[in-house]
Parts: C-alpha cells; structure tokens; sequence
C-alpha cells in the first residue's frame, strides 16, 4: 500500500492512501469477478446475460458472489430465431447455456488452427 502526504496551509496534511487496484476494461472477465460474470469498472462485478448474483443484486462487489444460471430468465438461443447468429460461410452455429461458438463445418478448419470462434467477422474456414 502507497500512502501520499500533502500539505495544503501549515498544520493541514492531507493523506491519500492508494490500495493498488487498477481500472478493468468494463464488460472483460477479470479475476475479482465469479466465473460467468465480468467487471463493470474497477470496482464492480456483474452477471453475464442467462446468469443472476445469488443475492439478486445486479451489480455487486462482494468477492463471495457467485452468478448461476437464472431460473426467470431462460438462456437466449443466439444460433435460433429470432437472432440467428451469423458464423458466416463453411461455418455451424452452436448454443451453449448463456453463450454460444462458432465452427467450421466438416471438411473447412480455421486459417488459425484454431477451432472455436464467435462470429462471421471472425470466420477463416477454408478447405482442408
């Protein structure tokens, strides 16, 4: 821990205490954050979209949070209407509980090696 004397008038000291915590890009996982949640800042932690904080809190800070998959919200199929996904050409959209991924289909493999993506922008399926 850093601590910062300032002296503003004589007999007035000011003391800032800095704890070493660093800003998070929001929307990114980050270790503070419970598995399927993501921080809002560099405080603050929330739930992925399909997912709710035990305590029902939307935004929270507690490090003991955990985010399960929400009963009153069923998961959102982004490979099915209304939404359909695109992965773009040679490639099958595939839902999972709170998310979904991209492949090549059968015969087409990512340019990269690379098997999983999450959208058509970031499709290189050619033939094998």
């Amino acid at each position: 821990m850093r601590s910062i004397f300032f002296a503003f008038y004589p007999g007035l000291w000011v003391l800032l205490i800095s704890s070493g915590a660093t800003a998070q890009k929001a929307g990114v996982p980050c270790a503070r954050c419970p598995q399927n949640g993501h921080c809002t800042n560099a405080t603050f932690c929330r739930c992925d979209p399909g997912f709710t904080s035990l305590s029902g809190q939307t935004i929270f800070s507690n490090p003991l949070e955990v985010c399960t998959v929400s009963t009153c919200v069923p998961d959102i199929n982004e490979c099915g209407p209304p939404l359909y996904m695109s992965c773009g050409n040679f490639a099958d959209c595939h839902n999972v509980e709170g998310s979904h991924y991209c492949e090549c289909t059968s015969g087409y493999e990512l340019l990269s090696g690379g098997v999983k993506f999450k959208s058509e922008k970031e499709n290189t399926c050619q033939g094998k």
